[in-house]
């Protein structure tokens, strides 16, 4: 992002990034995604027996973020 800062300042004269989305996706979603990635991953873990339906299951935590 730093690299990609310095050339759009060269381009267009002003630093393209880090703008505001960036600055949400950077403190809010990621630790947010953390946080559900962990609590769904600590949940599955307590219900089912199998080690490959948990990989299953927790991958349904990152449906919202593939969307996005």
């Amino acid at each position: 992002m730093a690299l990609m800062g310095r050339v759009t300042f060269n381009l267009l004269g002003y630093s393209y990034y880090p703008n505001f989305s960036a600055i949400i996706m950077i403190f809010l979603l990621v630790p947010l995604g953390i946080i559900l990635s962990i609590g769904i991953s600590t949940i599955s873990s307590s219900r089912v027996n199998d080690p490959r339906s948990l990989y299953q299951l927790s991958m349904v935590g990152f449906i919202p973020f593939f969307v996005i």
